[in-house]
């Protein structure tokens, strides 16, 4: 590989962050200035502004197949090449410095990978860089336009700023791990670059008109907040004035305002009619995943279609794809199935009488929102999902073979459904008495306690499924032991003295406690799971030079990570890693306490910082990459099938073809199909055909 490294700075007449990529290389996009480098030479600059013709270097680079582009987040670069200099250049000649980092759980953010790397001072800090994009690269509502002309001084320091973003670049590109952004990494990400381009279309009618209810819902709910407090508040998204009006004129404590504390309360039975119809306004107005209506009308290409909201690696720990932008991975599950969205609460958002037919305007709305997400007219979505694919990782890591095998017969047609057989266990049921309600609690502990969580997981599953907790904790004391139960209540008591008891009143929590106890007991190997996993990774941060095994996965520590080889031979690093002993002294009890962990470090919101994790967490971390890694390898598949993948969303492949080209039974068999390191995991495969994305 000759690499030559690369970086466009451009002028454009919208804002890239609020309308993405493609609408900002579609509005007008201009190439400012161009630096560039071969490997040992100096960076050199092109200010195109200045009329001057392109350089033969960067012109005889840039169109030689044989040299690979090196660019730090290639899409923008690559599709500046395009737009302005008409340079057609296929993914496979690029490689992205940021995907890398990414897939190697490091910083996305140049500044940051040099400081994570090492780089000079000098190289990876240039003070005024952020100052001198806002200069030149775009221009605030009434203000004219700063050029080199204008601001001679500033444009030369501008050209500096580029030319050592290249440096820096070079020097990154340099340093950075290669082993997860190469071979059919490298593939992947490629097909990933592929699928970005693709994008799929938008229904703009149904945004249009979700926007228009959503405003008049507002309005009045503004009205009739103002109303119910004298003036006092006036939107719902007053969130200080709503609590100390809550707090001081109704004289009820909240400590906030979140979803999970809202619902809570609105439970409680003595609560007067102005609090609750105040948090009931509050709640409908705060409802932010509705803002993706807005924000598709803001991102979709002028061809209807939207484009680049998938990033390759993008979740540090695991290597999932993370959304971007109008973020697709990250839709609100709906309340309503699927035929009352599509065929009533759809169609009443386009006609605008949602108002008149439902009560819940705003939840309705949000019920609808992947049906924005539609084919090109004529066409249609085939969509496959793998079925508890999470579960059964899990369950093959540790060889629960009692979970296996009801895998394996549910897939045969031979046995029930594994969230009510995990019902029927831990609470010694008939199987085939386990109501759908019964059934929905079995899927909250698989996805609560899966992977060694307790009180706190628990109260996130049953809040995001709508499992009733009071119903259910009377379930939970007639299935304990007085073992189970008397250690519950002495963990109630611990997180009361400590204020860690999530607000829970005492039986909710101990109910809960029992269910954690229960499943553990149902799941010995994968409870033993945790603690190998945690075991092998103290044991190789302590001890370099040592391979350790738990998983199917091979653990060791060089210098600068702790690396977890999945069973794919895709690697996990965690930077930084080291065990971290900690004493504690507890003021109520009195009593000392000897505690440690894993500490390592992490990107968040461009700040390295470090993290704690355990056995529990690591698990999780490895058993997401691994069902990431059955979805990458059926995605190379697809691209080498010829298969328009459009979108994937976490365990969920869709592919866009025209009306009745292609078979289903065809997609879900390719997505059934063992890999060479699966030899026992049960998977399996369903989906649906439809022109109109839904929760499947």
């Amino acid at each position: 590989m000759t690499p030559f490294f690369i970086d466009a700075e451009t002028y454009g007449t919208v804002d890239l962050p609020k309308v993405g990529l493609d609408r900002y290389l579609t509005s007008g996009a201009e190439s400012l200035i161009w630096t560039f480098a071969r490997e040992e030479r100096p960076v050199q600059y092109w200010d195109v502004t200045s009329g001057a013709p392109t350089p033969s270097e960067f012109q005889d680079n840039m169109l030689d197949e044989r040299v690979t582009k090196v660019a730090h987040n290639v899409p923008f670069d690559n599709g500046i090449a395009r737009v302005t200099l008409g340079l057609d250049i296929p993914w496979n000649q690029w490689h992205c410095t940021m995907a890398r980092a990414y897939a190697h759980s490091l910083p996305g953010s140049l500044e940051t990978l040099g400081t994570v790397l090492g780089l000079p001072t000098e190289m990876r800090k240039f003070i005024r860089g952020k100052e001198l994009i806002k200069l030149f690269c775009s221009t605030s509502k009434g203000q004219k336009r700063k050029t080199r002309l204008t601001h001679p001084d500033e444009w030369q320091e501008f050209i500096d700023y580029g030319v050592q973003d290249t440096a820096a670049l070079r020097e990154v590109f340099k340093r950075l791990p290669l082993h997860n952004y190469q071979g059919e990494h490298y593939e992947l990400w490629v097909a990933d670059m592929e699928i970005n381009e693709r994008g799929f279309y938008i229904d703009q009618d149904l945004c249009r008109a979700a926007v228009k209810i959503k405003g008049q819902t507002e309005a009045q709910n503004s009205a009739e907040i103002a109303e119910l407090t004298s003036g006092i508040i006036t939107k719902g998204t007053q969130h200080k004035r709503i609590i100390n009006y809550i707090v001081g004129e109704q004289g009820f404590l909240m400590l906030n305002l979140t979803a999970e504390t809202i619902e809570r309360v609105l439970e409680e039975e003595d609560l007067d009619d102005i609090t609750r119809r105040l948090l009931e306004l509050r709640r409908d107005s705060s409802m932010s995943s509705l803002a993706k209506y807005e924000r598709a009308l803001e991102k979709v290409g002028p061809d209807g279609r939207m484009r680049h909201t998938l990033q390759f690696s993008g979740a540090d720990r695991t290597g999932r794809w993370a959304g971007r932008g109008f973020q697709p991975h990250n839709m609100p599950r709906p309340k309503r199935k699927v035929e009352e969205i599509e065929n009533e609460i759809i169609p009443a958002i386009l006609d605008g009488t949602l108002p008149q037919k439902v009560d819940d305007v705003n939840q309705a709305c949000k019920d609808a929102l992947r049906g924005t997400i539609i084919p090109e007219p004529g066409n249609e979505f085939i969509v496959g999902d793998w079925s508890n694919i999470e579960g059964r990782c899990t369950a093959w890591e540790a060889n629960e073979e009692w979970k296996l095998d009801a895998f394996r017969a549910f897939d045969a047609g031979t046995g029930p459904d594994l969230y009510n057989l995990l019902f029927a266990q831990m609470f010694n049921k008939r199987v085939e008495d386990v109501v759908k309600d019964e059934r929905d609690q079995g899927k909250c502990f698989e996805l609560a306690f899966g992977y060694s969580g307790g009180v706190g997981a628990a109260v996130t599953a049953v809040t995001t499924y709508g499992v009733d907790l009071k119903a259910l904790a009377p379930v939970m004391h007639e299935a304990a032991t007085d073992k189970i139960y008397n250690k519950a209540e002495a963990n109630w008591k611990r997180a009361f003295i400590r204020g860690e008891d999530h607000r829970l009143e005492p039986d909710i929590y101990i109910g809960c406690d029992i269910a954690k106890q229960i499943y553990r007991r149902t799941n010995p190997k994968i409870m033993q799971l945790w603690w190998d996993t945690e075991r092998a990774c103290r044991w190789a941060i302590e001890r370099p030079g040592s391979v350790h095994y738990a998983g199917n996965c091979k653990i060791w520590r060089t210098p600068g990570f702790l690396i977890i080889e999945l069973p794919s031979t895709r690697r996990l690093l965690y930077a930084e890693p080291r065990v971290k002993q900690v004493v504690e002294y507890d003021e109520e009890t009195e009593e000392i306490t000897a505690r440690s962990s894993i500490r390592y470090k992490a990107s968040k919101k461009k700040q390295w910082w470090t993290d704690r994790t355990y056995g529990g967490k690591i698990v999780e971390n490895y058993t997401q990459a691994i069902a990431n890694d059955v979805l990458r390898a059926f995605l190379l598949r697809c691209r080498a099938n010829g298969w328009p993948i459009v979108l994937h969303v976490h365990d969920e492949g869709v592919m866009e073809v025209p009306i009745g080209f292609f078979s289903l039974d065809d997609f879900i068999e390719e997505m059934e199909k063992p890999l060479w390191w699966t030899d026992g995991l049960p998977m399996k495969a369903a989906g649906y055909v439809s022109t109109r994305y839904r929760k499947g």
